[in-house]
């Protein structure tokens, strides 16, 4: 699923964002990039008048988002990850990424946040600048509800994007 939230107020430039939010909803803690994105959707975020914001929730990313992601000026990727010993459950981490030129490949089914923005400097000649939020999980069996942990950090991660969000439109809005 996919929507626009035009955030433009009179004729200042507006910067494009893609959100994509990815995971399986049905493998608990694995959906958290997913049900993050259908809450932006839902309830989409607010006080970014220079920001054109696109959110996709989707299972796993695949070369059909590379279209939209070349017309990002920056792309938030949501997912979860396996925690590291002695790392809770709930825990964010965000890094930035570049492409990885040397993965791409037109058959492959799904891609790497890295291996879909290398796919969409080779196809369409540009890459945005890009930033990979995670959650750790605490499971990833059968089940259509995230871990207590893992939902007591949502707000936390909503948080952190609308931070990013903030000051992408603070350095795009005074160039």
């Amino acid at each position: 699923m996919s929507r626009s939230v035009a955030n433009r107020q009179g004729q200042t430039r507006s910067s494009r964002v893609v959100i994509v939010g990815y995971g399986n909803p049905l493998r608990r803690d694995d959906g958290v990039g997913w049900v993050i994105a259908q809450q932006l959707l839902d309830h989409p975020l607010s006080g970014l008048p220079t920001l054109h914001i696109q959110v996709i929730a989707c299972r796993q990313l695949t070369p059909e988002l590379a279209e939209p992601v070349s017309q990002a000026d920056l792309v938030l990727f949501l997912d979860a990850h396996g925690p590291a010993p002695d790392e809770p459950a709930g825990n964010m981490q965000q890094t930035t990424i570049t492409p990885e030129p040397q993965f791409v490949t037109p058959l492959l089914h799904h891609l790497t946040p890295e291996q879909l923005l290398a796919s969409t400097l080779e196809w369409y000649g540009q890459s945005p600048a890009a930033m990979l939020i995670t959650v750790a999980g605490s499971s990833f069996d059968y089940g259509e509800t995230l871990t207590p942990l893992v939902a007591a950090s949502l707000p936390t991660v909503r948080r952190q994007i609308e931070t990013i969000l903030m000051s992408h439109s603070e350095r795009t809005h005074t160039r």
